[in-house]
């Protein structure tokens, strides 16, 4: 009679410990659940920084192969223009007027 007693109560502590280490297991796929959703909404933050920047890239290769377009061709319409707009001068013989009235250059 005590060896059934003994191996009922053996048998108790052995799903004691089995439902402990179903917890254990439960919660540590819980723990990975919730990284593998933490680093999906990582990447795809990442993947949409990598959109922009490349975007970015773009743009500024557009404006460098504009720049280049001057550097390469016709520097003297580009000469002229930064000329007259950004210096102020003008071709021999040129008349410039200019407005004097008060508030009139603001």
């Amino acid at each position: 009679m005590k060896k059934r007693q003994t191996a009922k109560k053996n048998k108790v502590r052995s799903f004691k410990g089995s439902y402990i280490l179903l917890a254990a297991v439960l919660v540590m796929a819980g723990f990975f659940v919730f990284k593998l959703i933490n680093l999906g909404s990582d990447i795809r933050q990442s993947e949409k920084q990598l959109e922009e920047v490349s975007m970015q890239v773009e743009s500024q290769q557009e404006e460098n192969a504009k720049l280049q377009a001057v550097i390469d061709g016709d520097k003297g319409e580009y000469m002229e223009k930064i000329a007259r707009e950004d210096l102020g001068y003008g071709k021999i013989g040129e008349k410039f007027f200019y407005n004097v009235t008060p508030g009139a250059n603001d």
